[in-house]
């Protein structure tokens, strides 16, 4: 088992920045906006970043220097802030508000069905 080398980012504006916002736009363009923000974001941290050894912390593959780099918290807010201001800004350019499936299928199940016959007529 390798072990991961990180290097940490305690900057305002990191260089590792333009990386992590060029990784949730690459997100966005492939998302499904069915699904509500905190869903979206749960997956693009799954989908983006692996665990850290350091509690608390995440790291991200840098994929130009294949070195793993370690995001502190506040990083992680600016992320997650930044992800959710995205998503909305797409659900207003795509007119795509978050319309939650399950009320749908409640609605679909209190449907109650009072005539259940079927009529048979002869054809002429």
């Amino acid at each position: 088992m390798q072990k991961k080398e990180t290097k940490k980012t305690k900057e305002k504006n990191p260089p590792i920045w333009a990386k992590l916002s060029s990784s949730i736009a690459y997100y966005l363009r492939r998302c499904d906006l069915d699904y509500s923000n905190e869903e979206l974001l749960e997956d693009y941290l799954e989908f983006a970043y692996a665990d850290s050894e350091i509690e608390g912390n995440i790291t991200y593959l840098n994929k130009q220097t294949k070195e793993w780099v370690e995001i502190d918290k506040p990083l992680q807010d600016r992320i997650k802030t930044t992800f959710i201001e995205r998503i909305e800004k797409m659900r207003e350019k795509y007119n795509r508000p978050y319309d939650p499936k399950e009320k749908e299928h409640e609605e679909e199940e209190k449907k109650v069905y009072t005539n259940n016959v079927i009529e048979f007529r002869k054809r002429n």
